[in-house]
């Protein structure tokens, strides 16, 4: 069994069905995923007090009074070249709704196993071209 996204992703599809326009379902070979940009930053309270020693005999010993760590996650699409007429339509259906994005490294998730980052991808991350 192949572990890799793109196969995890054709196997969800297999099952994926969607409503014709005379209501019978319609298997889907493509999910589009939007645009979007998140920004996400947090406190990390764990490392507050932290002792740096002084590094010279000059300096004098520190303490990390806060500490934050700040991820910027996004999916852009290439917009057509300036005049260029694009007409075409998704192939399948679009996600619309709130969703949830994650990163999967292979042989992290094989140790591990869970994704690197994973985020809330809300409708206002979305980008509307």
């Amino acid at each position: 069994m192949n572990s890799d996204l793109y196969s995890k992703v054709e196997d969800i599809l297999k099952v994926f069905y969607i409503q014709n326009y005379d209501k019978t379902p319609v298997p889907v070979n493509e999910l589009w995923v939007p645009a979007f940009l998140k920004s996400i930053k947090w406190e990390i309270p764990w490392i507050e007090g932290y002792h740096i020693p002084s590094q010279t005999p000059i300096q004098t010993d520190m303490y990390i009074s806060k500490a934050y760590e700040e991820i910027t996650v996004g999916l852009n699409v290439p917009l057509p070249a300036t005049g260029l007429l694009n007409i075409g339509k998704p192939k399948g259906p679009v996600l619309q709704e709130d969703t949830v994005m994650g990163i999967m490294h292979r042989k992290v998730d094989k140790i591990l196993d869970l994704p690197l980052f994973v985020c809330l991808i809300e409708q206002e991350d979305m980008r509307r071209y």
